[in-house]
């Protein structure tokens, strides 16, 4: 069963995805990079996301887990 926060977690998951996307589209953009260019660098960078930091900041640390 899914539950609420699961669903939190991924909606937050998301629109890290999609500001990444727009933040890189904006930025190829200016650079001079054509629409399908700047299209290539929001998904390259959607790729080079770090999804597990941004679990990490969202999810409640596991018991007994101490981070060094």
């Amino acid at each position: 069963m899914v539950s609420n926060s699961d669903y939190e977690l991924a909606a937050r998951v998301r629109e890290e995805c999609i500001n990444t996307a727009v933040s890189a589209y904006e930025d190829a953009s200016i650079r001079g990079l054509c629409g399908e260019g700047a299209f290539e660098a929001a998904i390259s960078a959607i790729r080079m996301m770090n999804v597990t930091s941004i679990v990490d900041q969202w999810l409640p640390p596991v018991e007994g887990h101490h981070e060094t």
